[in-house]
């Protein structure tokens, strides 16, 4: 399988205006050559993906204000899935990554763990495409509490916010 060059990369990365972005972009390098553009989700299966999931769980961990970030570099196991979101802003050639989402299985259910999405792409129905494509993997996804009103508001829309608490007991 053919990955791009560094030059390639930079390349790309010069054509990628992110100078409003707090954060900045997160090519996904490891990306084969004959891969699709623009995937919504990006498994998580190489370290140099790791390492970006890891990122963007930190992010969540600073935004919501917890403890402990929800994922670590390793942290895999067959319960856990972890994603990367490939924004829909920029067409490149491998994905630039804009978020991070986790799947876990909880004993029947598949529970959306945590989400975190780059500022730029909120509101940008980038979410709901990722949603459906969870929802294309895993069947109906409950969502693990504490619930954020971002959250609420995307599964009152859907009309699903009772319908998609995961209570733990």
């Amino acid at each position: 399988m053919a990955f791009y060059s560094k030059q390639d990369i930079e390349n790309e990365l010069s054509q990628v205006n992110v100078s409003s972005w707090t954060y900045g972009p997160m090519p996904v390098e490891d990306w084969p050559v004959d891969g699709p553009l623009q995937p919504p989700l990006i498994e998580v299966n190489t370290t140099h993906r790791g390492e970006i999931a890891e990122r963007f769980g930190r992010y969540f961990k600073n935004e919501r204000h917890f403890d402990f970030a929800p994922y670590n570099v390793g942290d895999q196991s067959d319960a856990r899935r972890i994603y990367l979101i490939g924004s829909r802003q920029f067409l490149t050639l491998m994905p630039i990554a804009v978020g991070a989402v986790e799947v876990r299985k909880v004993k029947d259910f598949n529970v959306l763990q945590w989400v975190w999405l780059h500022p730029m792409e909120r509101g940008t129905r980038r979410w709901a495409t990722v949603w459906d494509a969870l929802i294309q993997e895993h069947g109906e996804l409950m969502v693990s509490q504490p619930v954020s009103p971002p959250m609420k508001a995307f599964l009152k829309k859907m009309d699903l916010l009772d319908k998609r608490i995961f209570v733990s007991s």
